[in-house]
């Protein structure tokens, strides 16, 4: 099978256990892959939950283009997947000053924060999400439990509700 089938299987989900390991395989044979490659891979991993297997894969992505939003945003997800969100929150910091401000990364900069233990961070990453996408509803519901954890029930039950 050829490489772009296995891509294919992978990013379809079809049969991840055996086309995985094959997709690696082939990686590992190339001498110039680009980092879509290592993403896909790393995606399937995280499909099957290795994260440490996605965590490889997303570094071998940002190595090969490291000012890649989608690279640093999957190489934090399976970093804080992994139970590792101390190590994925200077990426996503680093990602985002690089960019205008990318909503993705600051929601999984406040998802990392959060599992980390760190409210405050969690809280101003969620309120700058939602202060860059109103219509994204996921890091209101976000912001609305770490406040709520906090026991600032009332701002938290408000912040489900309302739009910034």
């Amino acid at each position: 099978m050829c490489s772009s089938d296995l891509v294919a299987q992978v990013s379809q989900r079809s049969n991840l256990a055996a086309g995985l390991p094959k997709l690696a395989a082939a990686i590992g044979r190339q001498t110039a892959v680009r980092p879509e490659f290592y993403i896909e891979l790393g995606q399937g991993w995280l499909g099957v939950r290795k994260p440490t297997n996605a965590i490889a894969a997303f570094q071998e992505a940002v190595k090969r283009e490291p000012d890649s939003p989608v690279a640093v945003l999957n190489l934090a997800d399976a970093l804080t997947e992994a139970g590792q969100p101390d190590r994925a929150m200077p990426l996503l910091q680093r990602a985002l000053l690089k960019t205008d401000g990318e909503p993705l990364l600051c929601y999984q900069l406040g998802i990392a924060a959060s599992a980390a233990g760190k409210d405050t961070e969690a809280m101003a990453a969620f309120g700058k999400c939602i202060a860059l996408d109103p219509e994204f509803a996921e890091p209101r519901n976000l912001l609305a439990g770490v406040l709520a954890a906090t026991g600032d029930l009332e701002i938290g039950r408000a912040s489900g509700r309302e739009r910034v």
